[in-house]
């Protein structure tokens, strides 16, 4: 792993960067991000390195990077169940983030304490540390933070077997797809099958989880797969597929010791309840008391007093009821301690919370919905994309600073992202076309993955999306805004576009901003839809819809409207008219699907070599006719076998058919101050008819 080109795994390395940036808190939080992520695939090499951070920062004084090295070195203890030396880690973060004045830091750590207490079954203690970290996230606008809290909150409410509750904290934040990355959909959706296992719902549970370890295959997450595996286990003994189910109990068990995960006491206590389901005492005894062994090394006393529960139950069955008297004892003295009227109303206080902060959600988005509704309704009044660009701008503006807003559409057939127009500072600036899959527009990771991205220094967080090394090009380095919104557009269930708002400042904008111009990309979604729709609608009033050449009508209207324009010039006009050789043959040997196929490629080819010279149009059935303004008798002639040429020599490919045609073309050309367009039409199509009468393919002009 590394950031730009310093390693993290080496000691000179690490102590050359935080050296670096010792004062630059957000960019030392990033590097705990990045740290935090990489556990789930590297623990070793993470674990090694948080020891080096803390080890340099202390000697060094770098308080921020120590306080962020507790914080971490927590997790990565409470991760292996070493619940203690967790706590205290996240206390001396905590201390440190206090005395610092660091909210970020501090909810982290109030997250971690909250679940350390957890896993002693101080319900109280841990529900008072979740407020706490939700209080000051919601105070200060971190809505990731919020997320990580109830998320983790989330998982107590279905150990009480509080589903409804559960479910409600989890779909809260997933109102926002802000946290649409793939280990919060992974730890979201884990959740989400317990519930639905726990109501009896096996097949929805067993569909669910199986596409979450897709996810987590894909994005080679494999520090929270042994925990989707033991879910999956759970779901197939539920459903009595045993053998499936034991396999993935190994797995599942394999997965925790691999990556020192602190679920392996979880994982015995299921797979042995699964055996003794099953009446296989000894297979269940064995893994039962094992379970029970890392209970007690790890002090989760609400996990361990389910295990006493199964080996309570596993020993009457096997009549050996002293041991069954004393786990039974064990057991309830464990629930006298943690359950207790305490628990209950912090669990209140805790969904109470909850409540409150999902009302003034529901509240905020009310008054948003009120004040950006006027908003929308002029930019889905308006059909035209320009108009609607700077619309956007103007409402935007009044709403938050912004130095660019832009549109980019999503072209799927082409698998491309283009950006049609942007405003910058008031001033269009030119777009571009960039090819998904180059990974180098963040555009292209929000509609890929369909989620909202608030970035609030792009300087620092843009190897999170993109893969252009933007440090080692500094001219683009520094020309890159540091706050960006992007917000995909959906309509009808599909991704067709994004809208970014960006600033030169970092930290310029917050949740609340990405609620509004989420809100707003929603018109913004239909209006953009309304405006393909009427450009095509208008297009095809002037377009044959099969070859994209000018329709009867508009070639006509375009016949007059130059005569018109050249009538007191000496200029000529020249029309051609072009027949298909042979086209009913074509049709009648391979299929009218065949014969539309053919014209398709006439018409490409009609637009390609007369759109510069002229204009192009198709009159009628294999008939097409072009104007050709201001050109000599020889250039005409010249383009018009230019044309005839390249036909007799293009390979038309269709299906399993491979073909070739060719056309002859009658041609009139006026002097313009006695051009009549119905008259020169029948002069052309009559050299039309005699180039066909002397034997086709060929170009012949009227009066030569």
């Amino acid at each position: 792993m590394g950031l730009g080109d310093v390693s993290l795994k080496n000691y000179e390395d690490i102590y050359y960067h935080l050296r670096k940036l010792a004062r630059d808190e957000s960019y030392i939080k990033y590097v705990y991000e990045m740290l935090e992520a990489n556990n789930r695939k590297d623990p070793e090499e993470t674990w090694y390195v948080i020891q080096q951070i803390i080890s340099i920062s202390e000697l060094n004084g770098y308080t921020v990077a120590l306080a962020w090295g507790n914080a971490l070195a927590g997790w990565f203890y409470l991760d292996r169940g070493n619940s203690m030396t967790a706590y205290n880690s996240f206390i001396k973060a905590q201390e440190l983030f206090v005395k610092e004045n660091i909210l970020e830091g501090q909810v982290y750590c109030c997250n971690g304490i909250m679940m350390v207490y957890n896993h002693y079954g101080q319900f109280e203690n841990a529900f008072d540390w979740g407020i706490r970290g939700m209080e000051i996230a919601e105070e200060n606008d971190f809505g990731d933070k919020m997320f990580s809290i109830s998320i983790n909150m989330a998982s107590i409410f279905i150990d009480y077997e509080m589903y409804q509750e559960a479910e409600r904290l989890i779909e809260k934040f997933f109102m926002s797809k802000l946290h649409y990355n793939p280990e919060t959909v992974i730890l979201r959706n884990n959740h989400k099958a317990r519930i639905k296992l726990a109501l009896s719902l096996e097949d929805e549970a067993l569909n669910l989880i199986d596409k979450t370890i897709s996810i987590a295959n894909e994005n080679e997450i494999n520090g929270l797969k042994c925990m989707l595996y033991l879910t999956k286990a759970q779901i197939l003994s539920k459903l009595k597929q045993d053998k499936r189910a034991e396999e993935f109990y190994e797995i599942a068990y394999k997965y925790s010791i691999k990556y020192k995960n602190h679920g392996k006491d979880e994982i015995l206590k299921n797979w042995g309840n699964h055996y003794l389901q099953q009446g296989k005492l000894q297979a269940a005894e064995q893994k039962l008391v094992e379970a029970e062994s890392f209970g007690r090394n790890s002090e989760k006393r609400f996990v361990l007093s389910k295990t006493l529960a199964y080996l309570t139950k596993l020993y009457a069955l096997k009549k050996d009821y002293k041991k069954a008297y004393d786990c039974s004892k064990m057991r309830n003295q464990i629930l006298s301690d943690i359950l207790n009227s305490q628990t209950s109303k912090a669990i209140y206080r805790a969904s109470e919370k909850n409540s409150q902060i999902a009302a003034r959600s529901y509240k905020e988005l009310y008054e948003s919905i009120n004040m950006l509704s006027e908003t929308g309704k002029n930019i889905t009044s308006e059909l035209d994309m320009e108009k609607i660009h700077w619309i956007l701008y103007k409402e935007i503006s009044k709403l938050m600073k912004i130095d660019v807003v832009g549109i980019c559409l999503y072209n799927e057939e082409e698998e491309s992202l283009e950006y049609d127009l942007f405003i910058e500072k008031g001033k269009k600036i030119p777009g571009a076309k960039v090819k998904i899959g180059e990974k180098i527009s963040f555009a292209e990771h929000c509609i890929t993955r369909n989620c909202d991205l608030l970035i609030k220094n792009s300087h620092i967080e843009y190897n999170r999306y993109i893969t252009v090394d933007f440090i080692s090009i500094p001219s683009q380095f520094d020309i890159l805004p540091k706050s960006l919104i992007y917000c995909p557009m959906v309509f009808a269930g599909k991704v067709t576009g994004v809208v970014t708002v960006q600033h030169y400042q970092e930290n310029t904008y917050s949740y609340k901003d990405l609620s509004n111009i989420r809100l707003l990309t929603s018109y913004i979604s239909i209006a953009v839809e309304n405006s393909k729709l009427y450009k095509s609608a208008r297009h095809y009033s002037t377009h044959d819809p099969l070859t994209g050449v000018y329709n009867r009508r508009e070639i006509h209207s375009i016949g007059y409207g130059i005569s018109k324009t050249l009538k007191k010039t000496d200029k000529s006009i020249s029309i051609m008219m072009l027949d298909v050789d042979n086209f009913k043959s074509i049709n009648d040997n391979y299929g009218h699907h065949t014969g539309d196929e053919v014209l398709k490629k006439i018409g490409e080819l009609l637009k390609n070599i007369f759109d510069e010279e002229g204009y192009s149009g198709r009159y009628g059935g294999e008939e097409f006719m072009i104007i050709i303004p201001g050109k000599t008798h020889d250039e005409v002639v010249k383009l018009a076998e230019h044309f005839r040429k390249i036909i007799q020599d293009t390979v038309i490919e269709i299906k399993q058919y491979i073909l070739s045609a060719t056309v002859s073309i009658g041609i009139d050309i006026s002097e313009s101050y006695s051009f009549n367009l119905p008259k020169s039409i029948a002069r052309a199509d009559t050299a039309l008819y005699r180039a066909k009468q002397n034997g086709k393919n060929m170009v012949l002009v009227m009066n030569d």
